[in-house]
């Protein structure tokens, strides 16, 4: 089953943007399957995987007497100027039989361009 969970607000943590004083505001949706392998038996295995992150992160640099806003938007299926594009990484160490499974957090990495989709 293919679904879309958006996250924002505390559940998007950014890394690596700046070495400048900023202010950060993200938005992000992110593109997943749940599959499961069935057996006569039972099931099998179960998979998640992230097929595409995409969203916007609002970077407001400022100083003591001046603001700047600056749209930055990521998609993970697109190369960026510098032809690399944003590697996704799943996260399923928290994740227990029984718990709700859908995204709970991502962490936006800039120096080595990475998303962590955290389930």
């Amino acid at each position: 089953m293919n679904f879309e969970t958006k996250l924002s607000g505390n559940n998007v943590t950014v890394y690596n943007i700046s070495k400048k004083n900023h202010d950060v505001e993200s938005s992000f949706m992110v593109d997943w399957s749940f599959v499961t392998e069935m057996r006569q038996w039972g099931v099998k295995s179960m998979y998640l995987y992230v097929n595409k992150v995409c969203g916007q992160i609002d970077v407001n640099y400022w100083d003591d007497e001046n603001s700047m806003p600056i749209p930055i938007l990521i998609d993970s299926s697109m190369e960026e100027h510098d032809g690399e594009k944003w590697a996704i990484d799943v996260d399923k160490s928290e994740l227990e039989f029984g718990d709700c499974v859908q995204p709970k957090d991502i962490y936006v990495d800039f120096d080595n361009k990475s998303i962590i989709v955290n389930f």
